[in-house]
């Protein structure tokens, strides 16, 4: 079920468990929540997915035609590429920000989406890769976000206040020049569609 509150959209989420460490399956929430922006073409040609590892929300897309892959775990498996052009980037994400440029994938910019799957609990700079990913996004794009806010670095620096958290990254991708359409937060997992304005 849906709410809104202020013409935002709060998502319910259908998580399941896995494995023995107990990780919310986070992307099948993700892929559900593009699922209708795919349907209705509004992702647009090219997707950069950052954090990508097995990518598995890209490749269940239909209508973008180029996946550009930030893979920073360096674990992409080798799948079935449906007819697409995807390019695969082992990137270190924090010298990207660093050096305020995509590296190599810079040359597929303006993207039409953008995915984070889970990468703002590992970066110490989440913030400016949401810069970098502003600054190469086509104005009326898409930006997907799931993060576990029980995980890594993040938990330590907010004293494990998940709500807290999840407004920052509400807030960082506004002051970015987007518009929240829809948003979600229940203490371990923070889902935000937004676009860019």
């Amino acid at each position: 079920m849906t709410g809104t509150s202020s013409g935002v959209i709060y998502l319910d989420l259908d998580r399941q468990w896995t494995g023995e460490a107990g990780n919310w399956q986070y992307a099948d929430d993700l892929k559900r929540i593009m699922a209708p922006y795919d349907k209705n073409g509004q992702l647009g040609n090219t997707i950069g997915d950052i954090g990508a590892g097995e990518s598995p929300i890209s490749f269940s897309l239909t209508s973008p035609q180029r996946l550009v892959l930030f893979d920073v775990s360096g674990v992409i498996l080798p799948l079935d590429k449906q007819g697409k052009e995807v390019i695969k980037i082992h990137a270190n994400i924090e010298d990207m920000i660093s050096a305020g440029n995509l590296g190599s994938a810079q040359q597929y910019a303006p993207f039409d989406t953008f995915v984070d799957s889970n990468i703002f609990s590992y970066l110490d700079n989440w913030r400016g890769l949401l810069s970098l990913q502003a600054a190469n996004h086509r104005n009326g794009g898409y930006l997907f976000t799931a993060t576990l806010l029980n995980q890594g670095d993040l938990v330590q620096l907010l004293s494990q206040d998940c709500p807290k958290l999840h407004r920052e990254i509400l807030d960082a991708i506004v002051a970015r020049g987007y518009e929240i359409e829809k948003h979600s937060e229940d203490g371990e997992l923070s889902v935000i569609v937004a676009r860019r304005i």
